[in-house]
């Protein structure tokens, strides 16, 4: 069972890269950062978000 510390420290994390995702797409509409860097935050944003995501709403322990 997850403690409270560690759900808000997931939780944390989900919304960085949540916010690292989005980001760099405004940066580069707004002509601050080139495309590869774009794409390269982005993929690391996923992850970032992904994984703590599982841990969260994974599949509930009896």
């Amino acid at each position: 069972m997850k403690n409270k510390s560690t759900q808000t420290l997931l939780a944390i994390l989900a919304i960085a890269g949540l916010i690292v995702t989005i980001v760099p797409s405004i940066l580069n509409w707004q002509g601050i950062i080139p495309v590869n860097n774009v794409n390269t935050l982005m993929m690391v944003g996923t992850v970032l978000w992904f994984i703590p995501a599982i841990l969260i709403f994974g599949k509930k322990e009896v």
